[in-house]
């Protein structure tokens, strides 16, 4: 008799052993994919990052060529409309993205474009707040009515 209850404990232990280490590897497998998807999240957020960085890098190269443009020539005005200048100019190819900048602002009221390819001279224009009688009176179609 003691041999029959002895090959039942065996049983017993048998089924709870094999369901202990099905939990375990359970266990494992839930670490080791969520280890996976950290590593990919990282990977992802690392990658956005530098494209970040090369957004970055492209816009401050049309930027430079602005200033170079700007200061190339004085009293020049190829830096008010140049779209050869300023419009999809390539900056560099990563391998798997190409990157370019363009600049543009906005266009003239008398011009039929609204956008123009280039820079606009804020120096030059007039702060009504601060501008004198005498100043406003050298305007074209400006009388003394329209300055009072």
């Amino acid at each position: 008799m003691t041999t029959r209850n002895s090959s039942a404990t065996r049983n017993k232990t048998g089924g709870f052993i094999l369901v202990a280490v099905l939990v375990i590897v359970m266990l494992g497998s839930m670490v080791a994919m969520s280890l996976l998807f950290r590593l990919q999240a990282e990977e992802h957020a690392s990658a956005a990052g530098a494209d970040s960085e090369q957004a970055w890098l492209a816009a401050m190269s049309g930027v430079e060529e602005a200033f170079r443009l700007a200061a190339a020539k004085p009293g020049a005005k190829e830096w008010q409309d140049n779209p050869h200048a300023f419009k999809d100019r390539f900056v560099c190819d990563t391998g798997s993205e190409r990157w370019y900048f363009t600049l543009y602002s906005k266009g003239d009221e008398d011009s039929l474009e609204p956008l123009r390819y280039g820079l606009t001279d804020e120096a030059s224009k007039l702060n009504l707040n601060t501008a004198t009688e005498a100043v406003l009176l050298r305007l074209p179609g400006i009388d003394q009515n329209l300055i009072d």
